[in-house]
C-alpha cells in the first residue's frame, strides 16, 4: 500500500519492484474515462490523471475541506492532500485547526515539525510544510478549538460552503462534538484517531454510511437465516426473503460474474469456499437472453423452483406428520407447515411476478427488448417443466448453527471440474464480453418494488401468511441523514411565517405538525409551537425570526444562515424518527 502512494504521489521513490493494487471501486461512478481525458499534461499530477482522469483532477483542486487537528495523523494528511492537489486549484481551501504547539516529544512522529519548530503552533508549521510541497496549494492555518459551544469560529456560513471535514483527534468527546456538527450540516466526515492500542479510519458520507455514533436506520432488525429460508411466520420475514432473493439474483450474481470475466483467479484465494459462487457464475453465463421469450422463460423457471420444489424438498425432508427426537409435532408452533403453489397464468400475481422478474433479467444482462405480451402468455402457456425429483440427503439446517457441509475433498474435486467448464465458457465468450449490470435495489423504482411484493406475497401464500398490499413498501422511512427542507424567504422576499412552515410542512410531506421547537447550534432551545396551546394562533402570522426574537429577547444575528427545528407530528408512532426542518435564510456566500 504504501508502494502505491509513493508511485501516485510522485513524493518518493517507488520500490524497484512489481505492485498490483486492484480498486474498481475507486473509479469516478457513471463517468466513461477516455484516452483524452487520462492522457498525460506534463502535470506533477499525471499519475493520477491517467487512472481517475483530467476532470476529476480538476474538482480535486476546488475542494473546500476542513482538517481538524495537526498532530501525527494531521501531518501525515496535509502530506497526502498536498501530494493529491486538494485545494491546489482555483477555488480550493484547506483550513486547518489546532490549538496545541510543537514539544520535543511530538518529533518523533509528526513528520512535518523539526528541532526548530518546537514551542511554535502546530497548524501554522503544518502549513508551511505542505505549501513547501506543493506551492499551489491553498491552505490556512488557524488556533481555534471546535464543538458544539464554539461555533462563533465556524457557523453557519463556514460550514455550509465546505465540501467536507476530515479529523484527526485524540480525544472521543472531540470527535463526537465534530460527528454531530457533520449530521448537522450534512458533511462527509473522514475521521481517523487511536481507538485503545490500535488506530481507525473511517469514512461517512451523507446519505450512504452510518453516521459517527448512530445507525443509518432506525430499522437494524435482523432475521435468523433458518428463517427467512424455511421457516417464516410473518409477512415481514418474507418481505426480507424478497430482498435477499432481489440481492443474489441481480446484484451479486452479476457482480461475481463481472469479476470472474475480468480475471478468472479473482475466486482463487477462496479455494473450495468458492464453489457455490462460482456455480452461479456459471448459471449466469449459460442462461445469458437473447429475446424477451428467453426472459420469460427464465422468470417461469425461477417461479416453479422458488414456490414449488423448493417447498416440495422441504416437505421431502420434513414431511406434514414429522416428529422431533422429542416425538413433538416438528410443524407447531412458530414452525408453519408449508404448501407448494401451482402456477396459473390467469392468476394476476403469478403473472406479475413473471414479467417483473424477467424486466429485471433482462436489464442485468443489458438487453434492450420490448416486452410482448402476447409472447409472454404463449411462452407460459408452451413451456413444459420437469416434474419435482427430490434431491437424496440433502441437508436442511432447522437453526443457524447447522451449517451444511460436503467433505474437502469432495469439494476440491468439484471445484476443479467447475473451473475446466467456466474456462470453456469464457473463451466462447471472448468476442461477446458477457459483461452484466449488476442492479442496486432502489425502493423508488416501481420495477424493484413490483418484484419485491409479488415475490413476498408469493411465499406468503405458501405459508399461509396474510399478504402485504404494494403501499405498505412505500411509506416513507427516515434515515438520520434525512431533513426535510425549505427556503426561509417567501415569494415576496419576507422571512417565512409560522404558518407558512407548518403549511409546507403538511402539503410537501404529507405530515401535520403537533409540536415545532427551535435549536440553537445542535441543542434544543425552547418550544415556539404546539398546536394544542392557546397561544398557537399569535404565534402562525409571525415570521420566524420575528418569533424567535419574541421568545428569546434576542435577535436573529444577520450572519444566520441555516434556523433548525425539530418536530413532533400526528399519528406519527416514532417522532424521533422524524427529521429535523433546515429552513435556508440565505445560502453562505462560499457555497457551491
Amino acid at each position: 500500500m504504501s508502494s502505491l502512494y509513493m508511485a501516485v504521489s510522485g513524493k518518493f521513490t517507488p520500490l524497484d519492484q512489481w505492485l498490483y493494487f486492484d480498486a474498481y471501486e475507486c473509479l469516478p461512478e457513471g463517468e466513461q474515462l477516455t484516452e483524452e481525458n487520462c492522457a498525460p499534461r506534463g502535470s506533477r499530477y499525471d499519475g493520477q490523471i491517467a487512472v481517475f482522469g483530467a476532470d476529476f483532477q480538476k474538482q480535486l483542486g476546488k475542494q473546500k475541506y476542513f482538517l481538524v487537528g495537526a498532530g501525527a495523523i494531521g501531518c501525515e494528511l496535509l502530506k497526502n492532500f498536498a501530494m493529491i492537489g486538494l485545494a491546489a486549484g482555483e477555488g480550493g481551501e484547506i483550513t486547518v485547526t489546532d490549538m496545541d504547539i510543537i514539544e520535543k516529544s511530538n518529533l518523533n512522529r509528526q513528520f512535518l515539525f523539526r528541532p526548530q519548530d518546537i514551542s511554535k503552533q502546530k497548524s501554522e508549521v503544518a502549513a508551511a510544510a505542505i505549501r513547501r510541497m506543493n506551492p499551489n496549494i491553498n491552505v490556512i492555518a488557524q488556533q481555534n478549538r471546535v464543538g458544539l459551544d464554539t461555533q462563533h469560529f465556524y457557523g453557519d456560513e463556514f460550514f455550509l460552503g465546505l465540501d467536507g471535514v476530515a479529523s484527526a483527534l485524540d480525544s472521543f468527546q472531540a470527535r463526537n462534538e465534530v460527528g454531530e456538527i457533520c449530521l448537522h450540516y450534512l458533511k462527509p466526515l473522514l475521521d481517523s484517531g487511536t481507538d485503545g492500542t490500535k488506530g481507525h479510519s473511517l469514512v461517512f458520507v451523507p446519505y450512504l454510511t452510518n453516521t459517527y455514533g448512530q445507525s443509518l436506520d432506525k430499522d437494524s432488525t435482523t432475521f435468523p437465516l433458518c428463517t427467512l429460508r424455511y421457516f417464516p411466520t410473518t409477512i415481514q420475514h418474507t418481505i426480507q426473503w424478497a430482498r435477499n432473493q432481489f440481492e443474489d439474483l441481480f446484484k451479486i450474481r452479476a457482480e461475481d460474474t463481472n469479476k470472474f470475466l475480468r480475471d478468472p483467479t479473482t475466486f482463487e484465494k477462496e479455494g473450495t469456499e468458492a464453489l457455490e459462487r462460482l456455480n452461479l457464475v456459471k448459471m449466469s453465463l449459460q442462461e445469458q437472453p437473447q429475446c424477451w421469450r428467453d426472459c420469460v422463460a427464465w422468470a417461469r423457471k425461477l417461479w416453479e423452483r422458488l414456490f414449488c420444489h423448493d417447498i416440495l424438498q422441504l416437505l421431502y425432508n420434513f414431511p406434514p406428520e414429522y416428529k422431533t427426537s422429542s416425538g413433538f409435532p416438528f410443524w407447531s408452533g412458530s414452525n408453519r407447515c408449508p404448501h407448494q403453489l401451482q402456477f396459473d397464468y390467469n392468476n394476476t400475481t403469478h403473472k406479475s411476478f413473471i414479467v417483473s422478474a424477467s424486466r429485471l433479467f433482462a436489464e442485468t444482462h443489458k438487453l434492450l427488448i420490448h416486452e410482448d405480451e402476447a409472447t409472454t402468455l404463449q411462452v407460459l402457456l408452451e413451456l413444459h417443466l420437469p416434474p419435482f425429483h427430490p434431491r437424496q440427503g440433502m441437508h436442511i439446517p432447522t437453526t443457524d448453527e447447522e451449517i451444511p457441509t460436503l467433505p474437502s475433498a469432495s469439494k476440491e474435486t468439484m471445484l476443479i471440474e467447475l473451473k475446466r467448464e467456466l474456462g470453456k465458457l469464457r473463451e466462447e465468450l471472448e468476442k461477446d464480453s458477457g459483461h452484466m449490470e449488476p442492479l442496486h435495489f432502489e425502493k423508488d423504482k416501481d420495477s424493484h418494488l413490483e418484484f419485491i411484493t409479488h415475490a413476498a406475497n408469493l411465499r406468503a401464500e405458501n405459508y399461509d401468511i396474510p399478504p402485504v398490499d404494494k403501499f405498505q413498501y412505500q411509506k416513507k422511512t427516515w434515515s438520520c441523514w434525512d431533513r426535510i427542507t425549505m427556503p426561509g424567504l417567501n415569494s415576496k422576499g419576507e422571512v417565512v411565517t409560522l404558518r407558512e412552515i407548518c403549511d409546507h410542512i403538511q402539503t410537501e410531506h404529507d405530515l401535520v405538525p403537533q409540536r415545532l421547537l427551535f435549536w440553537k447550534g445542535s441543542k434544543i432551545v425552547f418550544l415556539i409551537y404546539d398546536k394544542e396551546a392557546a397561544i398557537k394562533e399569535q404565534h402562525l402570522p409571525l415570521s420566524l425570526t420575528e418569533l424567535i426574537h419574541e421568545i428569546t429577547g434576542e435577535p436573529v444575528p444577520k450572519e444566520c444562515r441555516l434556523l433548525v427545528l425539530t418536530i413532533d407530528c400526528e399519528n406519527e408512532e416514532f417522532d424521533e424518527s422524524v427529521p429535523p426542518v433546515h429552513i435556508m435564510l440565505q445560502p453562505a456566500s462560499n457555497q457551491k
